[in-house]
């Protein structure tokens, strides 16, 4: 199988979402925990074509965060996790794109517009949102 992933990363768990090219549709919207997340990016390597969307925050020249100090450190977190993202996935082969941030989490902030533009029907949080809208968005 042919599958595009995206990942939205933070600090406690990274938004998740698979997106399966032949079927056209997701398969996995979630949040996973970064070890959690090494183990599936590993495994879906070795059994499909993979593509992952990273957005890489941690490009970013612009460090100033609108929702202050205590948002720019949850910022520079999330950045620090993207980082080792694209460490793991540099040494292990894995095929990705870094994607600029474009305020991924505002195109689905509604759960009902996120259900009726991507089919998926399960509650998912804003991190799992914003990693499905960063594959829609870019495949």
């Amino acid at each position: 199988m042919n599958y595009i992933l995206g990942i939205d990363p933070d600090l406690d768990k990274s938004g998740f979402a698979l997106y399966c090219k032949e079927t056209q549709q997701y398969v996995d919207v979630n949040c996973l925990y970064l070890w959690d997340l090494f183990i599936r990016l590993e495994n879906l390597n070795k059994t499909s074509t993979l593509l992952v969307f990273l957005e890489a925050g941690h490009l970013n020249k612009n460090t100033w965060h609108k929702g202050g100090r205590g948002a720019s450190k949850n910022v520079g977190k999330g950045q620090a996790i993207g980082i080792l993202l694209e460490r793991f996935m540099l040494e292990n082969k894995i095929n990705f794109k870094l994607i600029e941030p474009k305020g991924y989490s505002n195109w689905f902030k509604d759960d009902k517009v996120f259900k009726l533009q991507t089919n998926w029907q399960k509650k998912v949080n804003a991190d799992a949102r914003a990693a499905a809208a960063i594959v829609f968005f870019n495949k």
